[in-house]
């Protein structure tokens, strides 16, 4: 879970390039580079649905903890979803967002690097 939350934010950058990239080339008619072969359709595909799985998964988060913050010491709890607060204290509801924040915070890192790029106070 830490390389994941440590890599987020080059994932995330990386996709959402490219799903601009993909988007960006369906309008100016070049949309066949990326749909035009089986390994192309494959690697457009995968990308489209990564995308979607990193923008849902820190609500998925959000909400998993929420849901479960009154039993996230017991054992069961820990065994299934320990892995989203891992090495933070759960005495405290904002101590067990830590992580949820932490993803939250690269993702918008990521889309105002991105969509900003073009506003010349950024």
């Amino acid at each position: 879970m830490k390389l994941f939350m440590e890599a987020f934010f080059d994932n995330i950058f990386g996709v959402i390039l490219n799903v601009i990239t993909l988007t960006r080339a369906s309008q100016i008619g070049n949309f066949g580079d990326f749909f035009g072969s089986r390994d192309n359709i494959l690697c457009s595909s995968i990308t489209i649905v990564y995308c979607i799985a990193l923008v849902i998964f820190p609500f998925w988060m959000y909400l998993t903890i929420k849901k479960n913050f009154k039993t996230l010491r017991f054992k069961g709890t820990q065994e299934r979803y320990g892995f989203l607060y891992e090495g933070v204290k759960t005495e405290n509801a904002i101590h067990a967002y830590y992580n949820v924040l932490f993803i939250i915070r690269r993702l918008l890192t990521a889309l105002v690097l991105i969509f900003m790029i073009e506003y010349p106070f950024f």
